[in-house]
């Protein structure tokens, strides 16, 4: 039975990257105490599953060329020092299966502020929807409703 140290609030759902878990309170689980069915699948797996179709655009290049090839794609800009984006973070995770003809792109605005900037983002959690290139919403804050309505409108849209 291995044991790792996890950020706490991993516990409880709201989720926390490698680059905070120095600043987070972690303590050593068992990780076979942790894992949970769901669908067959252990909680661990599904949410790998779920971060695999997340495309990380790690600097300004990335980002366009995912937004301007993409017919549809959702940008996600995010810190990981922000509490509202850890808490919306699984959420965004688990719309990317659900949602497979929208491309998911996630954005560290820290480590892209080219990106951050050129977008003109003041506010985290934000969310940029694009249609064929062209920015055709937005809204910032943790909002899982916003979030899943703005999807759906980008998929209807002809």
């Amino acid at each position: 039975m291995s044991i790792r140290l996890i950020c706490t609030h991993s516990i409880v759902g709201a989720g926390c990257s490698s680059s905070t878990m120095m600043m987070c309170i972690t303590r050593p689980i068992r990780l076979a105490a942790f894992t949970k069915r769901a669908s067959g699948r252990t909680f661990a797996a599904a949410a790998a599953e779920a971060e695999d179709k997340v495309v990380l655009a790690k600097d300004f290049k990335a980002f366009s060329d995912e937004t301007t090839v993409n017919e549809r794609v959702v940008a996600y800009f995010t810190a990981s020092w922000c509490p509202p984006c850890r808490t919306i973070s699984p959420v965004f995770s688990t719309l990317s299966s659900k949602y497979s003809d929208v491309k998911f792109l996630k954005i560290d605005v820290d480590a892209n502020e080219e990106a951050a900037s050129k977008s003109n983002i003041r506010t985290i959690p934000a969310f940029h929807f694009y249609r064929k290139g062209k920015l055709v919403g937005t809204f910032a804050g943790a909002d899982e409703k916003k979030l899943t309505e703005g999807i759906e409108d980008l998929e209807g849209r002809p």
